[in-house]
């Protein structure tokens, strides 16, 4: 026997959690959907001679010069 109420179970889209998940390497990253302003490919970066080991370079997005960073934990000098 059916019950009709089955669907009522499942949750709506409008009623899940979003997260935005991001893999870098083997690992798995997520973050709240509501804390994601946007998620972009880095194309071309361009290197800054002399910056410090936590900036990997600029990038230009809608012609705005946005900063990133390499992948991975800070690195720590010595």
């Amino acid at each position: 026997m059916s019950d009709d109420n089955d669907d009522d179970d499942d949750m709506d889209l409008e009623e899940e959690i979003p997260w935005a998940i991001a893999r870098i390497g083997d690992r798995s990253f997520g973050v709240h959907g509501s804390l994601v302003i946007e998620m972009a490919a880095l194309k071309h970066v361009t290197e800054l001679p002399g910056s410090p080991d936590y900036l990997r370079g600029i990038m230009k997005l809608r012609n705005d010069l946005i900063r990133t960073k390499p992948p991975g934990p800070p690195r720590t000098t010595n």
